[in-house]
This record gives structure tokens, C-alpha cells and sequence, in this order.
């Protein structure tokens, strides 16, 4: 590997003006690129999903939770037109099935989940 360095640094040192040119066209060629800085490699895909957390006060019991839900699903039913909505699958506590995690990417939440 040294040698094969030394031979490399020896044969550009001896062609100086010719590794000049070549790194003044990658330079170059380099800076063509910089409008492509800052976008995505993949296009923006809309999976028609939205994921939304919510967390009743610790302690509420079920039943209240589920209230608690029906009232955020009725205003997702509002703000978003019905033709748009296909399914809304509510995870109350830890999904501990793997059929209501069947219809999400799994992203379930505990109590190290931050809050705001």
C-alpha cells in the first residue's frame, strides 16, 4: 500500500498542471450539483395516513378514555371530509394484539414518550 502511494504521489507530483486541471474540473463539476443540495433523494409520497397521540390524565379510567376518543374522532370527522377518511383505528393503552397493529406502522407510545 506505501508503495503503491509513493508511485501515485510521485507520478502527480511529476504532473503537477494535469492533476491541477483534473481537480479544477471536479471542483467545478461539484458546484453544478449545488442546486440539488437539500432535496430529497426519494419524491414525497402522501400516504394518505395520519398518526395522531393523544394521552388522557394518568388514572382515567376506560371508559372515560374511550369518551375521551369518540370526541377527538368526531372532530377528525369534521375537519376532514368523509370521502377522505377510510378507516380510524383507536389504540387505547398498549396494543398487546398484532390485529390493531395490522392496520398502523407500530408506533407505539409509553411513559418515556415525551409530552408537550
Amino acid at each position: 500500500m506505501r508503495s503503491s502511494y509513493s508511485g501515485l504521489l510521485d507520478w502527480a507530483l511529476r504532473r503537477r498542471k494535469l492533476v491541477l486541471a483534473g481537480f479544477a474540473i471536479f471542483v467545478a463539476g461539484s458546484l453544478c450539483l449545488a442546486p440539488f443540495v437539500g432535496q430529497d433523494f426519494f419524491p414525497i409520497v402522501d400516504a394518505g395516513q395520519l398518526r395522531l397521540h393523544a394521552r388522557a390524565p394518568a388514572g382515567t379510567r376506560i371508559e372515560k378514555t374511550e369518551m375521551i376518543f369518540a370526541d377527538i374522532d368526531d372532530e377528525i370527522r369534521h375537519v376532514i371530509p368523509p370521502g377522505e377518511i377510510d378507516t380510524i383505528i383507536d389504540n387505547i393503552g398498549i396494543p398487546f394484539g398484532g390485529f390493531n397493529l395490522a392496520f398502523g406502522d407500530n408506533a407505539t407510545i409509553g411513559t418515556e414518550t415525551e409530552t408537550s
